[in-house]
């Protein structure tokens, strides 16, 4: 019970508490990403009040009971939202990620792709624990609090207000610089270490140290095999035959367009003419209680 609470009020903090009902079935989710569908189930549930997901005023949530139910009491300015259950139960899966991509912002798409995908890993570990985590994840995440890798915001907008300049991230980017032998990046990390160390950093040096780690193709594709390395322990997110038929039809269409240009391999990967490129995809939710209308399966062609 105290494990519910403190994961309940952790999504009340973060504003994304949301509670879907399905018979006498409440599904609250507690994390979903393209790494981890972490949802809990309640059973033999009657609710009192009206709840709205669009709203973000829950002021707090307590825990009681009532013989042999159990209650749930969500508190919002002039209103009480109270669901009664039998059993509770807490869904973990954590799935593969390498060959996911969402491509918002144009240019620098790979960088973009690493960004969001160690971003991805650096939440399920503040939210899920060391625990959901492997050895190699544990490697990457501090690099999201390296400014010049997180320079590369998949979104339209600076990734500064989500996470910190940390000593850590840089320790990270020096050793990755070190073992794919991209001494000439050193001195750029260097002057990035003084300036953090002095709190002079400035968005000019910031750019500059990104722009500079871009000339250096072997840390971009390290950092894409330890991606794909730490992905792969986990599981395949497996949906309907019918699906998952469709997933497929799709991604032979868009081989056999590129097989048509010329191109040789097999998906994910083709090419031509020493030009590479590979798919990437858009993945909805394995649950379609939880699935937004507009979130469906897309394939992305990137140049490498």
């Amino acid at each position: 019970m105290m494990e519910l609470e403190i994961g309940l009020n952790n999504l009340i903090e973060c504003q994304a508490l949301e509670i879907y009902q399905h018979g006498d079935e409440l599904i609250i989710p507690y994390m979903m990403n393209d790494a981890v569908e972490c949802y809990i189930t309640f059973s033999d549930v009657t609710v009192k009040g009206e709840w709205d997901n669009d709203a973000d005023d829950v002021t707090g949530v307590s825990l009681t009971t009532n013989g042999e139910r159990n209650g749930l009491i969500f508190r919002r300015p002039g209103n009480v939202f109270t669901v009664w259950y039998s059993t509770y139960e807490k869904h973990t899966h954590l799935y593969q990620y390498h060959r996911i991509g969402h491509f918002w912002v144009q240019g620098f798409e790979r960088w973009r792709r690493l960004v969001y995908l160690i971003g991805t890993l650096h939440d399920k570990y503040n939210f899920m624990g060391e625990d959901a985590c492997n050895e190699l994840e544990l490697k990457l995440i501090p690099l999201m609090g390296y400014a010049p890798f997180r320079f590369f915001s998949p979104i339209k907008e600076s990734l500064a207000l989500y996470y910190e300049n940390t000593a850590e991230g840089i320790e990270a980017i020096s050793e990755i610089a070190d073992k794919v032998g991209a001494g000439n990046y050193k001195q750029s990390i260097k002057t990035y270490k003084n300036a953090f160390e002095s709190q002079k950093l400035n968005p000019g040096l910031i750019k500059r140290n990104a722009l500079h780690m871009t000339r250096h193709t072997k840390i971009l594709d390290y950092l894409e095999t330890c991606i794909r390395e730490a992905s792969l322990p986990y599981e395949e997110r497996v949906y309907e035959p019918k699906e998952e038929q469709q997933m497929q039809q799709m991604r032979q269409d868009c081989l056999q367009e590129y097989l048509a240009q010329g191109y040789c391999g097999d998906y994910p990967l083709l090419e031509k003419n020493g030009k590479k490129v590979i798919f990437y995809e858009e993945h909805p939710y394995v649950m379609h209680e939880l699935e937004y209308e507009d979130f469906t399966f897309q394939i992305h062609p990137v140049e490498l």
